[in-house]
């Protein structure tokens, strides 16, 4: 059946005398306008459009007879057994997570014989869409068990089935069981684990319900209200942690995870939890206490464990000991980074300030390490930094904070302030680092910007730096699908790239890159066999791709264990398709 033209092609054309009397250019013209080939029905089906999939409906083809010989998906949607079933469920997932009943509707109305996985009932679950899952019982058989990806389903069964023979898995059903057999201990199991998801919401009347329905009596419980306390002070749920604490068991549990729990509410900026913790005998904070409340810019709990334990640098991680060379720490453990570069990192200038403003009156004899890493401040020394406070701030786009460390900090920065700037495309940073920095970058900085699909600042390298690029910048721009920045460095840079390119794009299915590649670099060809290499997650989409557009590089001998490594709906097709490869 011929498509109809887009109704604003056909508006636009109705006011050219010339092209009236010419019909078939309006369908020629929707044609060019019209679907990507590279469309997968499941994402279609995320955008909530019944015109869209009706068009990609339509333009499909109902049998392997009716394929184009350009490529296509929708070549094999209809015409590919395997991918019929995969894209029914894969649709239906989408349809079920976005709430699109509409959808969930059509998918049923053009489908037969189909299995959806027990991902699509999650997906509806978790999202609290009950007229999906209400229809979705209505209307489909339901079966146990988790149900594969467009599992197949026999022939008979979908005769026989009054639904179409569409199935929908609704899991195993080991809870029904287990409570059918009598094993009433499920309930403690139960109880147990909702207790700390209720802490994390805060739920404190639910919790004190479930208690009093299953009283603690169990190692279980004792265990999961400690985790519970934990999970209260992450959230601040201050009144939630009161209750507990009263419990005697959970006291004494918690006993072993005091600076746990005081940790977690501090580092995400709980101050009032974390003072009641404090002036109720725990203890417990510790270097990373002070680092990630730095990091996360809780600027009043960082005063408040200063003021707590500011002169103990095994408290608060301030002020270094002066045993060992900081870089040399930062290095080996981050968790053992200056509370100022956490700060200046997440852009967390007032952090920084207060920081750089204390002062600890010290005995410099001996302290020689402590006076190289950090600035000397009147009778005393202030918190210690390293380099890393720029360049992390530079590589998250922070530019305040890097002027302001630039002004009143001595540690500077290193090549990677403006190669991780480049590659998180801050090409304002890029710029004030060229200007106001002789430290300068190195050929990361290009290849970085690549990968990330940066091109401006690609651009930008290539006019304003000589330190250029390499293969690796075309190599992960295709790793990433950037093709736009593909092709530019194609057309002007002269690095090129290797076959790990084409290996790259088929790995992360990147049909359009592939495509591009192959046609650009023929003698890449042969790397196409990827596909079987990778054949634990590269896509359907890709192996049609190969499958039909480059057969012979296919059908090349390749290593044994493609079955046992082929997940269950591609390894059907490429049983079909590959019987030797399949072996």
């Amino acid at each position: 059946m011929a498509l109809l033209p887009f109704a604003r092609v056909t508006l636009v054309l109705r006011h050219q005398r010339g092209i009236r009397s010419l019909p078939h250019v309006a369908r020629v013209i929707s044609a060019f306008l019209g679907l990507s080939p590279n469309l997968t029905l499941a994402r279609a089906c995320s955008f909530g459009s019944l015109a869209l999939l009706d068009r990609m409906w339509q333009e499909s083809c109902a049998s392997s007879h009716d394929r184009t010989p350009w490529w296509a998906l929708g070549n094999f949607l209809r015409s590919d057994r395997h991918y019929y079933r995969w894209q029914f469920s894969q649709g239906l997932e989408q349809a079920a997570r976005h709430g699109h009943l509409h959808v969930v509707e059509w998918l049923f109305a053009h489908f037969s014989g189909c299995q959806a996985s027990i991902m699509v009932v999650e997906a509806a679950a978790e999202a609290g869409h009950l007229a999906i899952l209400q229809y979705l019982h209505a209307h489909a058989v339901t079966v146990s068990g988790w149900g594969g990806q467009g599992t197949q389903l026999q022939e008979d069964d979908a005769q026989e089935n009054p639904n179409n023979g569409i199935q929908v898995c609704w899991g195993r059903g080991d809870m029904t069981k287990a409570a059918q057999s009598g094993h009433t201990e499920i309930d403690d199991a139960i109880a147990t684990a909702a207790v700390g998801g209720l802490a994390v919401g805060g739920h404190l009347e639910m919790m004190k319900r479930v208690e009093v329905l299953n009283p603690p009596r169990q190692w279980r419980w004792c265990h999961s209200l400690s985790e519970a306390v934990v999970a209260a002070c992450r959230h601040g749920h201050l009144a939630v942690v009161h209750w507990l604490l009263e419990q005697h068991d959970v006291r004494e549990a918690f006993s072993a995870e005091t600076s746990l729990g005081m940790h977690m509410a501090a580092v995400n900026g709980h101050i009032e939890l974390a003072q009641y913790l404090f002036a109720h005998g725990f203890s417990g904070c510790s270097r990373a206490t002070m680092l990630h409340a730095a990091a996360n810019g809780h600027f009043r709990v960082v005063q408040w464990l200063h003021s707590q334990f500011g002169n103990d640098s095994s408290g608060s991680g301030l002020f270094w000991n002066g045993h060992e060379s900081p870089s040399n720490v930062v290095g080996r453990d981050k968790e053992s980074a200056a509370a100022i570069d956490a700060a200046a990192a997440r852009g967390h200038l007032d952090v920084v300030v207060f920081l750089h403003s204390l002062t600890v009156v010290t005995n410099p004899q001996g302290d020689n390490n402590a006076e190289r890493a950090s600035d000397d401040g009147g009778g005393g020394r202030r918190p210690w930094a390293t380099h890393m406070a720029m360049d992390e701030a530079a590589k998250h786009g922070h530019l305040h904070v890097i002027q302001w460390l630039f002004a009143n900090r001595t540690e500077g920065c290193t090549t990677d302030a403006m190669d991780n700037a480049a590659g998180e495309g801050h090409l304002d940073v890029v710029q004030w680092l060229h200007a106001n920095t002789k430290v300068g970058c190195t050929e990361d900085a290009m290849d970085f910007a690549a990968c990330n699909g940066h091109l401006e600042v690609v651009q930008w390298l290539h006019s304003n730096r000589s330190e250029g690029c390499t293969t690796y910048a075309m190599d992960d721009a295709a790793l990433s699908g950037h093709l736009y920045v593909v092709k530019w460095l194609h057309d002007n840079r002269f690095e090129g790239c290797t076959e790990k390119a084409v290996e790259n794009a088929i790995g992360n299915s990147h049909l359009s890159v592939v495509l591009w590649l192959l046609a650009h670099y023929p003698k890449y060809v042969n790397a196409g066999k990827a596909v079987w290499n990778d054949i634990e997650w590269v896509s359907f989409e890709m192996l049609l791709l190969m499958h039909s557009q480059y057969p012979e590089v296919m059908s090349q001998e390749t290593e044994p264990g493609v079955r046992s490594r082929a997940p269950g709906h591609i390894g059907s097709w490429v049983e079909e398709h590959y019987p030797s490869h399949y072996m």
